[in-house]
């Protein structure tokens, strides 16, 4: 079912980020001239201009937030549109492009003194995780033009993920099942939301079967985009001089790795009990 044969009420609200493509565009074109503005006033990065630069990178980083969330919510809600394929197209490019100009940055403001942190902080103290993530982030980035490079490359270390929604939203096609002699209707969304929650055992069981049928047709392309996602972070992580590809992605999301591993033997140690019992109700 493609989005506009979907009662409206069940959709989400996409006009309250842009109201129509035209306003999307001309956001775009301000992320241009934007980083284009900012390359050429904060690239000789200073104790002087930090405060300032800090706040015009945090318009444009809002902007593309916006941007993106725009381009992807809609490509989610409908990834057989043409015409939003090739939004979200033209957007990643875009965006690259920009990330690119801005790339400098990070690093700059990185080897900034401690004073120079601490005036910008007396400025707006607001700024302390941003600040404290860069510094963090220093003995793992590169030159000025590697970052370039890097940054320029993104669409290409973020395909991984668009594939694999390209084969899960636009190939792969499920065939109604039969549950207590009803033809029931199946989908990535409809699986993963209601059938294999529904209280009723051959639903859950016949909609797992006829689910699992179709997705193992395409279990070998599914690997391969795996494993070369994996490879891809796999070599950033060499790339960045991280021990392990698991100290890059926790560096990602701020968590520190003891509380990584603490999660992991919690639930290797309390949950198989409880997951076994669930299995048998299943």
């Amino acid at each position: 079912m493609k989005r506009n044969e979907v009662d409206i009420n069940e959709t989400w609200k996409i006009e309250d980020i842009y109201e129509n493509d035209d306003l999307f565009f001309k956001d775009v074109e301000k992320l241009d001239n934007l980083t284009k503005k900012f390359k050429e006033n904060y690239e000789n990065l200073n104790k002087e201009n930090a405060f300032d630069a800090i706040k015009d990178y945090e318009e444009i980083l809002a902007i593309i937030e916006k941007t993106y969330n725009y381009a992807e919510i809609t490509l989610e809600a409908d990834n057989t549109d043409i015409n939003v394929q090739k939004r979200y197209a033209f957007l990643t490019q875009k965006l690259a492009n920009f990330e690119s100009r801005c790339s400098f940055f990070d690093l700059s403001l990185a080897s900034l003194s401690l004073d120079s942190f601490n005036e910008i902080l007396k400025k707006d103290s607001s700024y302390k995780y941003f600040i404290e993530k860069i510094k963090n982030k220093k003995s793992h980035m590169l030159s000025k033009q590697t970052e370039e490079v890097m940054a320029k490359l993104s669409p290409v270390f973020d395909s991984f993920y668009k594939n694999y929604g390209d084969m899960k939203f636009s190939d792969i096609s499920f065939k109604d099942y039969v549950a207590n002699g009803k033809n029931m209707p199946l989908s990535y969304n409809i699986f993963e939301e209601y059938t294999e929650y529904d209280k009723d055992t051959e639903v859950r069981r016949n909609g797992f079967k006829s689910f699992s049928d179709e997705i193992r047709k395409y279990q070998n392309t599914n690997a391969s985009i795996y494993n070369s996602h994996i490879q891809s972070e796999k070599i950033i992580s060499n790339i960045r001089g991280y021990n392990s590809v698991f100290d890059y992605l926790l560096a990602k999301q701020d968590v520190p790795r003891d509380v990584y591993e603490n999660q992991i033997d919690v639930i290797m140690e309390k949950l198989p009990v409880h997951m076994r019992k669930y299995a048998k109700i299943i």
